[in-house]
């Protein structure tokens, strides 16, 4: 996540012109790591290995250039965890500038940032960029009864069906009763949440025609009694974070982590490679990730495996411990 403050320029109505910032990260930052095997053909990293934190001070030494010059003000994370989040912020003492947000999905179906990072963000002043704050158009109510709108994403992308299992849905009805109740429409109780949470510093919407704009701006007006975080407190008891199910099982010498998401899945001919370093579908993507989860469950005694869902869409990861009882 970059920042950047200043006074509007006249003719681009714009504090800086986004093609810019995109010539700099690319110039800078992709043409130099992009489909690079990083020992070889980066000399920074002769002599370091890169995780993901050594990867980050390499890039924040590349785009201290554009910040030095007044272009960059401030940078933040995406996509992190709690550890991650405390690692950067250690960082932030001595090599790095302090992460000062952080871009995570978060919703009333998927309130997992709450578990750590909402009480570091809070504590430590970095601020929550929550995307999805609607999961998917689902919070809108448009999906319910087995409606599917042409040309919704769900009509675009039926395979993006991370907000679309059982729970999900039962939980839908949930919150759609609770703003019924209340005079609210589903929309406005999604978004009116997540801007009232202490963490959050900005709830990323989005519209694709001009109502659904007007109904996401005027949710910063909706303000929610304590009556109505009670019931939907209530209702994240009863069905909690639906978007992920997370089953946890022990026996006489196991602790077993089971943990099912319903998204876009992973192709079985890829299965085999995931947890190699560097190895990565994504166009931009590091292939740092699952190579750094599996070492660390395994520094702890622990072993991971990813299997695709055989009878929905989706992974799960399933982690084992032994212990001694």
């Amino acid at each position: 996540t970059v920042k950047i403050y200043g006074e509007l320029d006249k003719e681009t109505g714009m504090v800086f012109e986004l093609k810019r910032m995109k010539d700099i990260i690319k110039k800078e930052v992709e043409d130099v790591l992009d489909h690079k095997n990083l020992n070889i053909d980066i000399p920074y990293f002769n002599d370091v290995i890169p995780t993901t934190e050594n990867l980050s001070i390499f890039i924040w030494g590349k785009l201290k250039k554009a910040i030095d010059a007044g272009k960059v003000r401030h940078i933040g994370l995406s996509n992190e965890n709690p550890w991650g989040i405390m690692k950067f912020l250690e960082y932030s003492k001595s090599e790095l500038p302090k992460m000062i947000t952080i871009q995570n999905p978060y919703s009333l179906l998927n309130r997992l940032f709450e578990i750590g990072s909402g009480e570091i963000c809070k504590r430590e002043n970095v601020g929550l960029l929550a995307y999805s704050p609607l999961g998917f158009g689902v919070l809108t109510g448009k999906y319910r009864n087995g409606n599917v709108p042409k040309n919704s994403r769900l009509d675009l992308f039926p395979n993006m069906a991370r907000y679309t299992n059982d729970n999900c849905k039962s939980a839908t009805e949930l919150y759609h009763q609770i703003a019924k109740r209340y005079n609210l429409t589903l929309t406005e109780l999604a978004l009116a949440f997540v801007n009232d949470r202490p963490f959050v510093t900005s709830n990323i919407i989005g519209a694709t025609n001009m109502e659904q704009l007007k109904e996401n701006i005027n949710s910063i007006n909706t303000k929610l009694s304590k009556e109505i975080l009670a019931e939907i407190n209530q209702a994240q008891e009863k069905i909690p974070n639906p978007a992920v199910e997370v089953l946890m099982a022990t026996d006489a010498k196991n602790i077993k982590i089971e943990i099912k998401d319903n998204g876009v899945g992973i192709d079985e001919k890829m299965l085999s490679k995931i947890f190699e370093p560097y190895f990565t579908t994504k166009t931009k993507g590091t292939g740092l990730g699952l190579s750094i989860v599996k070492r660390i469950i395994e520094d702890h005694g622990g072993k991971i495996k990813i299997e695709k869902n055989k009878n929905m869409a989706g992974t799960t990861s399933l982690i084992n411990f032994e212990y001694n009882a």
